[in-house]
C-alpha cells in the first residue's frame, strides 16, 4: 500500500493501472500530496536532486514552441478577462434594483428617471426592465460636470 496514512479509499490505491501517461500525470498531479511525487517517467538520472528532493523528470521545450504556448495562453485570458468585464456582478443586465445599487439611488428614482427618458434600458422577456453596463455608464456621462479646480 503506497499511502499508509490513507485507509479510507486504500482500494484506489491498490491495483489502479491508468492507460495512458497523460492520465498517469493528470492523475498524478490533481492528488493532494504530502510528499513530493515519485519518479513516473524517469530521465534524469536518478542520483540528480533538487532542494533535498530526487528529480522526477527533465522536461525540454523548444523555445519558440513555448513562445508560441505562452502566447496562446495569453491571449485566451485576455479575452476572457475582457468577457467579464462587460459583466456587472456576473451579469449582462442588472434588474432596476440591481441597478440603481450601484447608482446610489433608490428604485423608484432610477424608475423615474428612465421614464423621464434620461437613461437607456432594455426590456426582456416579461416586460422587466434591465440596464445594461453601458446604460449606466453613459447616464453618468451626461451628468458629468468637469472639474474647475477649487474645493
Amino acid at each position: 500500500m503506497p499511502f499508509p496514512h490513507r485507509t479510507r479509499n486504500r482500494k484506489h490505491h491498490a491495483s489502479h493501472t491508468l492507460s495512458t501517461p497523460s492520465a498517469i500525470l493528470t492523475q498524478a498531479l490533481t492528488q493532494k500530496r504530502h510528499r513530493p511525487l515519485r519518479c513516473l517517467f524517469p530521465t534524469a538520472p536518478q542520483s540528480a536532486r533538487v532542494e533535498g528532493y530526487p528529480v522526477m523528470a527533465e522536461l525540454r521545450i523548444d523555445p519558440a514552441e513555448l513562445k508560441s504556448l505562452v502566447r496562446d495562453i495569453v491571449t485566451s485570458v485576455l479575452q476572457e478577462l475582457e468577457q467579464h468585464r462587460l459583466l456587472v456582478n456576473g451579469k449582462l443586465a442588472l434588474s432596476e434594483p440591481e441597478a440603481a445599487e450601484l447608482l446610489g439611488l433608490h428604485p423608484w428614482q432610477l424608475r423615474d428617471v428612465r421614464l423621464a427618458g434620461k437613461i437607456g434600458h432594455t426590456r426582456i422577456t416579461g416586460n422587466k426592465v434591465r440596464y445594461s453596463l453601458e446604460d449606466l455608464q453613459s447616464y453618468l456621462a451626461q451628468g458629468h460636470e468637469p472639474g474647475n479646480g477649487r474645493k
